[in-house]
């Protein structure tokens, strides 16, 4: 009895999974753009030194 119980949920769970995956909304530009960390350190209160800008400037230059 139990069985079938717990098989009747995960049907049920199942079906809801689908339907929800057909409706879901579509991802958007903005979307992404919120979820984009900003690459600015002003806002944090962190400053660069020259020291610290040369260490990571090979990390920031793109090789093309």
């Amino acid at each position: 009895m139990r069985e079938n119980k717990n098989k009747l949920i995960a049907v049920l769970a199942g079906l809801v999974g689908s339907v929800w995956l057909l409706f879901k909304p579509k991802k958007k530009s903005d979307d992404f753009k919120k979820m984009e960390f900003s690459t600015s350190t002003q806002k944090m209160g962190v400053g660069f030194t020259d020291k610290i800008r040369d260490i990571f400037r090979g990390r920031w230059i793109k090789k093309v």
